[in-house]
């Protein structure tokens, strides 16, 4: 399967030959971190806004060749160009939305332009813009079909998920019959500042609670630790949930086999990705295997 083919599946409810991996979205410091493995040119550390020209075209490129190296299945693009800067930490959408930018990722919501529900009726909303559709054109240009694209939409889903939170495996007994879930890997604490141990817990407990039987897509995805990143798309999610189709008694047993390289895991004319150390002492590549019992 292609990995357009493959998130299509899952959000069909269908299970694809793997679980699919998607990155629903990923700030300056884990690009830059995970793109300092695959090329060279990259500048230190800072956000979007802090980065000339150049800075900036290098920055999206890397994610691109993030999303390749690792075959990511799915690209999640969203506006370029519709903020307006009002100083040092605020900006301005063209939907009168006030941000705050923040050192660990996207700019956080802090001023609404609707402060009362009798503000509704004098509100108009803004008009599409072609140029805003600029990232979504060059993905599509870069992998010809082979992967899904995503435009990040903003509006009830995500403001019902603030207000309430999820327990993944609660809302897959739930519902997960009838809408394809994506998460549940925490980027407030585990990325930033977890362990590796804790990080591999996390990816596999997410797969367990809601991978059986399709409708779920695997996303490293918000705010983290570049390293952390890398570990999860390297010790390939993947191969951890390979149920049989159809075979809902199916049990997975995951298992760990050292000093083998998951497959995607070599970026050209660079060795395999070494596990970081302090975990162990191992520095060999490893992988999450999965076999039928």
């Amino acid at each position: 399967m292609t990995g357009k083919e493959r998130i299509l599946t899952a959000l069909s409810l269908q299970e694809p030959d793997r679980v699919p991996l998607y990155i629903h979205a990923i700030n300056e410091a884990p690009i830059i971190g995970i793109g300092r493995h695959l090329r060279e040119g990259l500048p230190e550390v800072k956000t979007l806004y802090e980065m000339d020209a150049s800075e900036t075209v290098a920055l999206l490129d890397t994610l691109f060749m993030i999303h390749e190296a690792f075959e990511i299945d799915g690209f999640t693009a969203f506006e370029i160009g519709h903020e307006t800067i009002l100083d040092e930490r605020h900006v301005r959408d063209d939907w009168g939305v006030l941000y705050e930018r923040s050192p660990y990722g996207l700019p956080v919501a802090s001023g609404h332009p609707l402060k009362a529900p009798d503000d509704l009726s004098r509100y108009h909303p803004p008009r599409p813009r072609r140029e805003h559709l600029l990232m979504h054109d060059l993905a599509r240009d870069r992998f010809k079909g082979q992967k899904a694209l995503f435009w990040m939409m903003r509006g009830v889903f995500v403001r019902s998920w603030r207000l309430a939170g999820m327990d993944l495996k609660k809302v897959k007994a739930h519902c997960g019959d009838r809408i394809c879930l994506i998460g549940n890997i925490d980027c407030i604490e585990l990325l930033p500042s977890g362990t590796p141990v804790q990080v591999d817990a996390a990816v596999r407990q997410a797969i367990e609670d809601a991978a059986r039987g399709g409708g779920y897509i695997f996303p490293p995805a918000g705010r983290g630790r570049g390293e952390h990143y890398r570990r999860m798309l390297r010790d390939d999610p993947r191969t951890h949930c390979r149920a049989g189709r159809g075979a809902s008694s199916t049990i997975l047993k995951c298992s760990e086999t050292q000093n083998r390289p998951s497959r995607g895991m070599k970026a050209p004319g660079r060795e395999t990705l070494e596990q970081p150390q302090g975990d162990g002492g191992r520095t060999e590549p490893s992988t999450i295997c999965c076999e039928e019992v």
